[in-house]
């Protein structure tokens, strides 16, 4: 046994990039009371419906989860995980709820992946966890969550970090 050595969270760190974005959280943000994080988690919180912290869906709502990803490389320590980004929308109707869900993803994927033509790049310490990049995988899905009438839509991302946990 090594005592001592925790992995970084590289699903805490990304849900840590999104909700420190003023463009993600005015979405995410809307009708959360104050002092509750914004909607984007690895899951739906699961407390009772009084509860401040309870999600009423459909809402714009942000949900990261792992997804496999390729072996670390044993010779630099970088790992690469693979993420599913699930972005969820409000409305009335289904096809408001699908137009809303993509919004979201279409504001999301600008703070994961910024366009090259802006000079701005992916990476920094985020949670205690290293990361070198994020890169997007495949195009988005739109989907429909299983048991539900929340449209989402899917899009998967490579996250490349450093092995070794930070300070805090």
């Amino acid at each position: 046994m090594v005592r001592g050595i925790v992995l970084p969270d590289v699903i805490a760190a990304v849900i840590s990039i999104l909700q420190t974005d003023t463009d993600v959280t005015a979405l995410t943000g809307q009708h959360v009371a104050a002092g509750v994080l914004p909607r984007v988690a690895s899951a739906i919180p699961e407390v009772p419906e009084g509860d401040p912290r309870h999600w009423n869906m459909p809402d714009y709502a942000i949900l990261i989860r792992r997804a496999g990803g390729r072996g670390s490389d044993i010779y630099t320590d970088m790992h690469y995980a693979r993420i599913d980004v699930r972005c969820f929308g409000p409305g009335n109707t289904l096809n408001v709820r699908r137009r809303t869900a993509d919004d979201l993803w279409r504001t999301v994927h600008p703070v994961l992946c910024p366009p090259q033509t802006y000079g701005l790049q992916m990476g920094g310490h985020f949670k205690r966890t290293l990361i070198h990049s994020i890169e997007q995988e495949a195009e988005p899905i739109p989907l429909q969550e299983e048991g539900t009438d929340w449209p989402l839509v899917l899009c998967s991302y490579i996250v490349t970090y450093a092995g070794g946990r930070l300070a805090a």
